[in-house]
C-alpha cells in the first residue's frame, strides 16, 4: 500500500485538512478521492509528485 494525500484548494492556495488515502496504486487513488465531497478543487499527490487534479465542483482534469 502507497500514502496518497488529497488537498482541498481554493484560488491555489490550501484550504484545509488533508485527506490521507491508503492505496495500492494510482488508479484506486483516483477513485477513493473522487468519492470525496467537495466543493473546491483538490489535488491528489503522491509523495511530491501531482497524480490527478479534480476541478470544483465534481469535474476533473489530468496533470501529469
Amino acid at each position: 500500500m502507497a500514502e496518497y494525500t488529497l488537498h482541498f484548494l481554493d484560488c491555489g492556495k490550501p484550504v484545509g485538512a488533508v485527506v490521507r488515502l491508503d492505496c495500492t496504486d494510482d488508479r484506486q487513488a483516483i477513485a477513493e478521492a473522487e468519492a470525496v465531497p467537495h466543493v473546491h478543487r483538490m489535488e491528489l499527490w503522491r509523495l511530491e509528485r501531482r497524480v490527478w487534479t479534480f476541478d470544483a465542483p465534481g469535474g476533473l482534469r489530468e496533470t501529469g
